[in-house]
């Protein structure tokens, strides 16, 4: 999810738990330390691994500590909580992130929520105004009703994603893949299928019959994309950090191009959330320059 997201999110911890101001400042540096991954293009996984941060976070705690009158432990308990709301909210998105990386390199990802959720930052903001009124002392079961809310959102959004996989794994070939992912809404959603020559994307509405609309794309490939893509300096590592490729060879105002997408956010509304590569190709088959958006 997006800054604006996590940011609610320790605000509410912050005012659940009664929290300081200063505890308060650790979270939300907790909560930034995983965004160096954003300069550090594929070296991203350091700084979104649990194991890495854990680690990462005993330095800056123990320098803190001189500067502010709480001790070791709550200034770590407070990066940990801001880093835990940053990794979480990952999680739920549709980028993979190596959680538990070196002690493994397995991607996770559960493609639930969308960059940009107007529901949650909704139910968030309100909470925060009723937290913000003096003089108000909200019952224990209401202040505690945005995390019974994220709990059963998650789980309305789990069970219809499966669902809907459900529903159209046996509509495809076995050479095809089925993605499904969140739209903006809870009831919005896109069922993308990659065949071996294009890419068609359904909008969908769970409790509607019929696709809202239906999007085709084609790959354009031609006699020596393949080739060129080998020689790409950034194409391994970005073929190891996505899942699902999708690869377009195109002339764009007399420049020809090669753009290699990730699948999953290849159609997003949300220019950061699209992660690409953009080679330029002299009209000898060489690699002029490359662009990695990640």
């Amino acid at each position: 999810m997006n800054f604006i997201t996590n940011f609610l999110y320790i605000f509410y911890i912050k005012y659940l738990l009664n929290f300081s101001e200063t505890t308060l400042l650790f979270m939300f540096l907790g909560l930034l330390i995983p965004y160096l991954g954003d300069f550090l293009k594929f070296k991203k996984r350091y700084f979104h691994s649990l194991p890495i941060l854990l680690v990462f976070n005993i330095p800056i705690s123990a320098i803190s500590v001189n500067f502010v009158d709480i001790t070791f432990i709550n200034i770590y308990i407070s990066f940990f909580f801001g880093v835990v709301v940053h990794l979480t909210s990952d999680i739920l998105r549709s980028k993979p992130i190596y959680l538990l990386y070196p002690l493994s390199k397995r991607k996770l990802f559960l493609s639930l929520i969308d960059y940009f959720d107007p529901t949650i930052i909704l139910v968030f903001s309100f909470f925060m105004l009723l937290f913000s009124i003096d003089g108000v002392v909200l019952p224990q079961i209401i202040k505690i009703s945005p995390i019974i809310f994220t709990i059963l959102y998650t789980l309305f959004k789990l069970f219809f994603k499966y669902r809907l996989k459900n529903q159209y794994k046996n509509g495809i070939s076995k050479r095809d893949t089925l993605i499904i992912t969140s739209g903006l809404t809870p009831f919005l959603w896109r069922v993308i299928v990659k065949k071996e020559f294009s890419i068609v994307v359904y909008i969908k509405h769970i409790f509607k019959k019929d696709f809202l609309s239906i999007r085709h794309f084609k790959f354009l490939i031609k006699e020596d994309t393949f080739k060129i893509i080998n020689k790409s300096k950034n194409f391994d590592n970005f073929k190891s950090e996505f899942c699902e490729l999708f690869i377009q060879d195109i002339v764009i105002k007399n420049r020809r191009v090669i753009r290699i997408y990730d699948v999953f956010n290849f159609i997003s509304l949300f220019k950061r959330e699209q992660s690409y590569i953009e080679i330029d190709v002299d009209s000898q088959s060489n690699i002029i320059s490359e662009k990695v958006i990640l």
